[in-house]
């Protein structure tokens, strides 16, 4: 398609698109620089990509999700059903327990905690367990310019993170020593190990990306296959995003907590007539390694939550793959539009290597925070593109979403609310 434009649509097209540069620019200026495996939605996620109108050339986004509900899913397969991992309590996503005793092994001089760690690590004995609740507001911007003309847009995205960690306890409902309790291992540990194993509250940006979107379309003269959609994106993730917290227990990193990202992605959309259609989408995200302090495993019998070893570390980062799959009836009232659609998300295996003779590299990768993860989980989506009928230069689009996780592997899923406004202009 050509476009014909007069001189005051270019000046407004111009300025348009410098204000898209400048606010880039400026995002990027402000910016400061393990993938946590939590099911959030990402700002460039394939359901959230808003409607594209031809006459436009401009689009803000803004979204909020609200997490309703997090539990863990564990490596083990639940006893009732084989088919379902193991659910338990956010901060018992890699251990059912904590070993309380391990985690000071290695640790020569215990000072005044000496008696309290002066017992056999036997069975049990000195497993303490946590619990807490997991709260956290996920709020995704975004910016699109489209090619007049062509099917190719611009986008730049950005999420920002408000989570907290809250009612936290610690159970010996495991054998302690005599005359202690879960308590006095907890305070000697943090102390040790300079390391917060209560709550905490942490907000920040994530990690930027900015991509290139392109799609084409083949119209089908069939009687159930109306039109066929290729459509491709990818781009760069910037490592903008606030990282672990190193001394805060389950601090998980607000971004990839790595280096340069690289994401490729594409689908397929099939419109089966003027009303309903399905697609499949594939993304892909393959991390650049990095390197700060990180705490570290330095016995094969310590357990994840509990590492008081923190040295300067390289991690490099497995590949990530995200898929989706979703029916929609578009358009059947109006501009009311409902999608249906499942996703599943894959992170395989992370390493990390260490400049140093006196830790075993075989020790640090057993950590089970470096094993692959998965997430499945099943959105439903209702739009209304109020577009539809009116003449005005601003378009606006609405879309709520109601997300659940219901299996996975050493992840945390969320049972989520969306709501996602964009503006086209």
């Amino acid at each position: 398609m050509l476009c014909f434009m007069n001189n005051k649509d270019y000046d407004v097209k111009t300025f348009s698109l410098k204000i898209f540069i400048i606010t880039l620019l400026a995002w990027i200026y402000v910016l400061v620089p393990g993938t946590p495996p939590l099911n959030l939605f990402n700002p460039y996620d394939v359901l959230l990509i808003p409607k594209r109108w031809p006459d436009t050339f401009l689009q803000i986004q803004a979204g909020y999700e609200r997490v309703n509900h997090a539990r863990a899913f564990q490596a083990d397969d639940d006893e009732k059903c084989n088919m379902w991992r193991k659910r338990g309590d956010v901060l018992q996503v890699w251990q059912d327990e904590q070993n309380a005793l391990a985690a000071v092994k290695g640790i020569s001089d215990l000072g005044s905690f000496a008696p309290l760690f002066a017992i056999d690590d036997i069975g049990t004995v000195g497993h303490i367990t946590p619990r807490g609740k997991l709260e956290v507001n996920n709020i995704m911007l975004s910016a699109w310019y489209h090619m007049c003309g062509r099917n190719i847009s611009f986008a730049a995205h950005l999420p920002i993170i408000d989570a907290q960690l809250k009612n936290v306890s610690w159970c010996d409902n495991f054998p302690v020593p005599d005359g202690f309790t879960a308590h006095d291992y907890v305070e000697a540990l943090q102390l040790l190990g300079n390391m917060n194993l209560c709550g905490w509250h942490r907000k920040g940006i994530g990690d930027l990306a900015t991509l290139f979107y392109w799609f084409g379309d083949n119209p089908q003269p069939k009687k159930y296959l109306k039109n066929v959609r290729l459509a491709l994106r990818g781009g760069l993730t910037f490592p903008t995003g606030k990282k672990a917290g190193e001394r805060d227990m389950f601090a998980f990193p607000f971004g990839n907590d790595a280096g340069l990202g690289i994401l490729g992605a594409g689908f397929i959309e099939l419109w089966f007539t003027h009303h309903m259609r399905g697609c499949i989408d594939g993304e892909f995200l393959q991390l650049f390694g990095s390197t700060h302090p990180r705490r570290i495993k330095t016995d094969f019998a310590q357990t994840d939550l509990l590492l008081l070893t923190k040295i300067p570390s390289y991690r490099e980062f497995g590949f990530t793959q995200h898929y989706t799959m979703f029916v929609e009836a578009a358009h059947f009232w109006r501009g009311l539009s409902g999608k249906l659609a499942y996703q599943y998300t894959k992170h395989q295996r992370d390493k990390v290597f260490v400049c140093s003779d006196h830790f075993s590299p075989l020790v640090i990768n057993s950590a089970e925070s470096l094993d692959e993860f998965t997430m499945h989980h099943i959105i439903v989506n209702l739009s209304y593109n109020f577009y539809k009928g009116i003449e005005t230069r601003i378009k606006p689009y609405l879309q709520l979403f109601y997300k659940h996780g219901f299996n996975g592997k050493r992840a945390i899923l969320v049972d989520s609310f969306t709501a996602v406004l964009s503006w086209s202009f």
